[in-house]
């Protein structure tokens, strides 16, 4: 084998490529050299069930036992746990649970409960012949696990063939010893309380966020509270925006406009635009290419000069690739 020669006083994450084309990483909380190509390429990881057969319901919530596999990497499913989707390793997942109700029941008789380790972190209510998704991006631990939950109140209630319930890795939490190609990458802006809007477009300011993570190699963030209603690109690339607005009850029909705005210098370009009622939502699930210190805002206003949007409303940014 060559002899490796590496560079002199490196800085924390510079990479190193020796005479035998592996690539290394230093770690100057170590400090040493870690190899990483084998973990440069971003592997999918994730699994997806579905049921065969109708599934019938009972008064009582009862786990649903979705017992059909799509596809399972990493042995998310165990056939003893049926219903059951576990971690298999610290990190951001997108899980996405769609339910269609069956023609039995009345009125809004069917009850359902997404619940992580047991305890719900999500819950609806549906009619008979309806259908309703959730679609989030989470943290989970090395073993956390989910399942979803359903009951329909006169006992009779079923749910159709078609529901789907699907765990899938974005990005392992970053840390030492993961490497910058597969660690997660993102941000998810929130709301403490409602936003009240004006007849001007007025960039939504954001009070908090879900998660806030490796933006760059160098450890920057998407979001800080001195410009909290924007947030920075540190790194050119493809990049998912998800967005869910809800409007309170003032206003009038299409009295909202809505505007992911995008600043790149001194130019601003809306990305995308839509008018909204009150006691409205719409959601926004969209890729785009943005370059190094580009900047994205949520822009609102009512042309009643009056309105808010809810607390529920938030807006997410996901690095997919460079």
């Amino acid at each position: 084998m060559a002899t490796l020669i590496f560079p002199n006083l490196p800085d924390h994450l510079d990479l190193y490529s020796d005479p035998n084309q592996a690539i290394w990483q230093y770690d100057s909380d170590g400090p040493y050299w870690n190899v990483i190509t084998s973990t440069t390429r971003k592997n999918f990881s994730g699994a997806k069930l579905y049921n065969q057969n109708i599934y019938t319901l009972t008064q009582d919530f009862s786990l649903i036992q979705f017992q059909d596999v799509e596809f399972d990497i990493d042995n998310y499913y165990i056939a003893d746990n049926q219903g059951r989707l576990t971690a298999p390793t610290t990190g951001f997942y997108r899980i996405t649970v769609s339910y269609f109700t069956g023609s039995t029941g009345a009125g809004a008789s069917y009850s359902f409960e997404l619940r992580k380790n047991g305890i719900s972190i999500d819950s609806t209510t549906l009619g008979p012949n309806q259908n309703t998704s959730y679609d989030q991006t989470i943290e989970l631990n090395a073993g956390d696990y989910l399942e979803v939950y359903g009951k329909e109140s006169t006992g009779t209630g079923t749910i159709n063939t078609n529901s789907e319930f699907q765990l899938y890795r974005l990005g392992f939490t970053p840390g030492t010893g993961v490497s910058n190609h597969v660690a997660f990458s993102g941000v998810r802006a929130i709301l403490n309380a409602q936003s009240n809007t004006t007849s001007s477009p007025l960039a939504t300011t954001w009070n908090n966020i879900d998660f806030n993570t490796n933006a760059n190699v160098l450890g920057d963030l998407y979001w800080y509270n001195t410009e909290p209603e924007r947030l920075t690109i540190r790194a050119a690339g493809y990049y998912k925006v998800r967005s869910f607005v809800n409007t309170s009850s003032a206003g009038s029909e299409d009295s909202y406009t809505i505007s992911l705005r995008r600043t790149r210098g001194v130019t601003t370009t809306n990305l995308t635009t839509i008018n909204m009622s009150a006691n409205d939502f719409i959601e926004l699930d969209e890729i785009f290419y943005f370059q190094e210190d580009d900047f994205i805002e949520l822009m609102i206003s009512n042309s009643d000069n009056t309105g808010a949007i809810l607390d529920t409303s938030y807006l997410e940014l996901v690095r997919e690739g460079v």
